[in-house]
């Protein structure tokens, strides 16, 4: 699973306002 957390220091970090997302290629649709 890639959730976009950093390991800052060997702490997980999610700040920032960036978000990722991952869609189906062949239909556009988002996946959960």
């Amino acid at each position: 699973m890639v959730i976009g957390h950093n390991f800052i220091g060997g702490s997980r970090s999610a700040q920032g306002t960036t978000l990722l997302k991952s869609i189906q290629a062949t239909t556009g649709e988002a996946l959960p």
